[in-house]
């Protein structure tokens, strides 16, 4: 746990999902207590591994959207 509460990084900065899948991630809005990230994964895509920083610990994953329609997730991290 860091200071503030928040799990510790345990993974490489290359698993971050905006570095290992800027395709279907991007930032919405970032300080030292959130991180705001839109997640978008269309029909027949895969978003690469990857995992997220400052949210609750979460292993590296992919997530392959086998429907119809656009698969859209805002994840919300908070550090304290």
């Amino acid at each position: 746990m860091t200071a503030g509460g928040a799990p510790e990084w345990e993974w490489p900065d290359s698993l971050d999902a905006l570095l290992a899948a800027p395709r279907n991630h991007r930032l919405y809005f970032e300080h030292e207590d959130v991180r705001l990230l839109d997640t978008r994964i269309g029909p027949g895509e895969t978003a690469r591994v990857h995992t997220h920083r400052r949210t609750s610990p979460m292993a590296p994953h992919k997530v392959e959207n086998v429907g119809e329609v656009e698969v859209r997730v805002l994840n919300f991290g908070v550090t304290r």
